[in-house]
């Protein structure tokens, strides 16, 4: 496997650059959305709705 020096080749870097904002962007957008669903199954309503879901399940 090639070493490549990333301050001395600008397609490199800025690949490099790329990826890490890309999996920064992934990233953020995982905690947003395990922050939405924690918010939503807290609501007594959804909270509800689960549970018909998860015993109808159940009886079929």
């Amino acid at each position: 496997m090639e070493i490549i020096d990333v301050e001395t080749d600008p397609i490199e870097e800025l690949t490099y650059k790329v990826d890490v904002l890309t999996w920064l962007y992934a990233e953020l957008m995982y905690r947003v959305r395990l922050a939405t669903a924690q918010q939503l199954v807290s609501r007594p309503d959804i909270q509800q709705r689960l549970q018909e879901l998860i015993a109808n399940k159940l009886t079929l």
